[in-house]
């Protein structure tokens, strides 16, 4: 299942983008 994983890992870097930009 690397589909998952890659997805899962997207969300990842998406959600810590949103957050480092919520916290500027």
């Amino acid at each position: 299942m690397p589909q998952v994983l890659r997805i899962s890992l997207m969300l990842t870097v998406l959600f810590d983008a949103v957050l480092d930009s919520a916290f500027i």
